[in-house]
């Protein structure tokens, strides 16, 4: 093995010495006609530098943008509970939420607009959940009970009983 190991070597080193050999009237032709690797050009100190025509896009705050999202649900979830059902949704919510919005209960909604925007826009992004409200995902249409708000106030609980429902 030894003896294949250095009748290797040789060959290798052979064959590095006809290449530098048979390279160098190249390499002699290429320095005459200056050729090789060439310099960058040297850059102007003189000259202004120009600034670009088109202005950076402006920086978007998404924590802004989510508040917003979370105002307009506790908005919605407010005017859903004071009109008994849920309303129209707006159309600036993104679309996971204008998805899973008419699925809420009344309880839920109360629970959301009873909530800081924080946490409303928190669980809008799925960062932690608000106690009590699903997650944002697509829900089937809730159904709601016909004397949801009370007259005088939003907040007023429904006395729900057995003797109320079999009156109706």
């Amino acid at each position: 093995m030894r003896i294949l190991s250095a009748i290797a070597a040789a060959l290798r080193s052979v064959f590095s010495a006809g290449r530098a050999v048979l390279s160098l009237p190249f390499r002699a032709l290429g320095a005459i006609g200056g050729g090789g690797y060439a310099l960058p050009p040297e850059d102007d100190e003189d000259e202004p530098v120009v600034a670009p025509s088109v202005p950076p896009a402006p920086v978007v705050d998404l924590q802004e943008v989510w508040r917003d999202h979370a105002i307009a649900l506790q908005s919605w979830c407010a005017d859903a509970v004071a009109m008994g059902g849920p309303m129209p949704i707006p159309p600036r919510l993104p679309r996971a939420v204008r998805e899973w919005a008419p699925g809420l209960s009344p309880d839920e909604c109360r629970a959301i607009y009873r909530s800081p925007e924080t946490a409303v826009s928190a669980h809008l992004q799925g960062l932690f959940d608000i106690p009590g409200v699903r997650k944002v995902g697509r829900l089937p249409l809730a159904n709601w009970p016909v004397d949801v708000a009370d007259r005088l106030t939003d907040d007023a609980e429904p006395d729900l009983t057995v003797a109320t429902l079999l009156a109706r």
